[in-house]
């Protein structure tokens, strides 16, 4: 009998035909899974290579058994024992064609998309932001866990180092934040935040030394443009951390300036006893601090540094920010931020504090000038830009707080909402409703930007629509933290949308933290607030007049804006009582 004849007889050629036909149908599906699931490149390679070596293995099977009524049985050499395996052989691969048959039909008419038109080059992707870089939060190697807080500090320290080069674009901490876990590729990393370069490293610290490792890559090719080792004393944490942010700077070709070299390389402490303190309550620092949370234990590590080093004025400067936020701690905002300068004239977040405090004094031209300066030294420093265009809507300068608000949004792309608000601010309804739908298109299940779109859907006259969001907004989870600002703002929305459950809930929230306070330890502007969103005239009325009290011994309460512009549009403030009372809190209202 011939080969091709023994072939035919032991149906090997339809063996192969089912196998190329089960292989083909295999890759087709790897093809549709791999992006949803996010397989590795690799992956459908191995597949291949599988499927290659099992081919000749399953012609080898074909070759010595045949498949009978009674079970795979060892090929006996004649025609017999073929013919059930034959037909079943055959029906399997009518039956595979046809299902091959159909997928194509499918891929060829459903699911194939015409071919993409030509795109300019500058379309392709959106603009990468020139001399800039991504520093991921560097990983804790550390031995012991409770030393977390060296790579946490660090981190932070050089990116506030990078944060002084003015030709630089430093993405903000807050960005790098989600990207923690390390799961995110970094050409997705530098796609979503449109950035040159990024950099990772790890700190190990104990016994005394650390070793901090850090490499700044090139995303498109994977390349390492610098990466160095330290291996060295606590004590030499300083001189690391600047060669660092110079050695990047160096890298990515930018133009340092003389003083901007001199700034970064000068030491912060003579103690690195202090700066280990200072690290641990920069751990606590979110910057939103308000009555009741950790400001004792942070005010505690940094006296403890201050102690060790008097002349620490990062310290003081921290000191200083945490004091403005606190009504009753001016005083003390005013003299930590002198203190700090004294120390160290360049120093933008000193400069920010005291800002701050000439705004709550309503001395705008020295706020001015002093939040001028924070950003001129600290150009990147996302808190520094936060707080200043927030304040302009207050002089009110819009185009520069809009301007302010751009470039947030570059250093921090999460930060899309405070654009929204900002241009709510300004009086753009339509433009902060477009905004924020996009952001909450991008974040579906967050509580507070659902509520920010439902009032701006009810302001822009979509009474549906924002009927609609308020009540998705009401089943979402709420943040577990909330300050008395984000009470207020949560009355006030629900107040304004007409779900008065809601905004009692808030009210009562409110009133229960309050109650653990000092007195005076809330402004009255932030009572007014959540009285007017729990519909209690009678008490938002009591607590406006407070706040007129207090503006007009020269003290502006932030709180105040949304009710002496009613930017909720709650008929109850347009009346005579309320109208007199808006016009005495500093703002120009429309019909003057």
């Amino acid at each position: 009998m011939s080969v091709l004849s023994e072939l035919k007889r032991r149906k090997m050629l339809q063996v192969a035909a089912v196998y190329l036909v089960v292989a083909w149908l295999i890759m087709q599906i790897i093809d549709v899974i791999h992006s949803p699931l996010r397989l590795p490149e690799w992956f459908p390679t191995v597949v291949i290579v599988f499927l290659a070596i099992g081919f000749p293995i399953a012609m080898i099977i074909s070759w010595a058994f045949n498949v009978t009524p009674g079970g795979v049985v060892r090929d006996k050499g004649n025609d017999e024992s073929g013919k059930h395996s034959g037909r079943t052989i055959e029906f399997v691969l009518i039956g595979l064609v046809g299902v091959a048959v159909l997928w194509l039909i499918y891929r060829t008419e459903f699911a194939s998309q015409p071919p993409p038109e030509p795109v300019a080059v500058e379309d392709a992707a959106p603009d990468v932001l020139p001399n800039s870089v991504a520093v991921l939060p560097f990983a804790n190697l550390s031995p012991d866990p409770d030393n977390a807080f060296f790579a946490a500090g660090i981190h932070d320290t050089i990116l506030n180092e990078l944060a002084r080069i003015n030709d630089m674009h430093v993405i903000s901490r807050s960005a790098m934040l989600r990207y923690a876990d390390g799961t995110t590729p970094i050409p997705q990393i530098a796609k979503e935040l449109r950035v040159e370069t990024v950099m990772e490293g790890s700190v190990q610290y104990a016994n005394g030394r650390v070793l901090v490792t850090a490499q700044l890559i090139d995303p498109t090719t994977n390349a390492h443009l610098w990466s160095e080792n330290y291996d060295r004393e606590f004590a030499d944490i300083f001189a690391i951390q600047a060669d660092i942010a110079t050695q990047i700077a160096v890298a990515m070709r930018t133009q340092l300036s003389a003083d901007e070299r001199l700034s970064i390389a000068k030491q912060m402490t003579s103690s690195p006893e202090a700066y280990a303190l200072y690290l641990r309550a920069m751990e606590l620092a979110d910057w939103d601090f308000s009555p009741g949370d950790s400001t004792a234990e942070f005010h505690g590590l940094l006296d403890d540094a201050i102690e060790l080093d008097p002349a620490f004025a990062r310290a003081h400067a921290a000191k200083a920010n945490v004091y403005s936020f606190q009504r009753r701690s001016l005083a003390l905002a005013k003299e930590s931020a002198e203190t700090a300068l004294s120390l160290d004239p360049n120093l933008g977040s000193a400069y920010s504090a005291l800002a701050k405090v000439h705004a709550r004094a309503m001395h705008n031209a020295e706020a001015l000038d002093a939040f001028e300066m924070a950003l001129r030294l600290s150009p990147n420093d996302i808190d520094i830009l936060d707080d200043f265009s927030r304040y302009l809507t207050q002089v009110p300068n819009t185009e520069r707080s809009l301007q302010l608000a751009e470039r947030i949004v570059e250093l921090d792309p999460g930060r899309a909402w405070f654009m929204a608000l900002m241009l709510w601010r300004a009086g753009d309804i339509e433009a902060a409703l477009e905004t924020q739908r996009k952001v909450v298109a991008a974040r579906p299940d967050n509580h507070r930007q659902r509520l920010s779109g439902a009032v701006l859907e009810y302001l822009s006259g979509n009474e549906e629509a924002a009927t609609r969001e308020a009540r998705i907004a009401s089943r979402l989870r709420t943040d577990d933290d909330l300050d008395f600002n984000i009470l207020a703002t949560y009355a006030q929305s629900y107040g304004a949308l007409g779900f008065a459950d809601e905004a009692a809930k808030y009210l009562g929230l409110f009133v229960a933290r309050a109650s653990q306070e000092p007195e005076g330890a809330i402004d009255p502007g932030t009572w007014a607030r959540v009285y007017v969103g729990a519909g209690d005239w009678d008490k938002a009325l009591e607590y406006i007049e407070l706040a007129v009290e207090q503006e007009e011994n020269g003290f502006r309460l932030g709180g105040t804006t949304s009710i002496a512009r009613n930017t909720y549009r709650q008929p109850e403030l347009e009346r005579p009582e309320f109208v007199e009372l808006r016009k005495q809190l500093g703002y120009k209202l429309p019909e003057d």
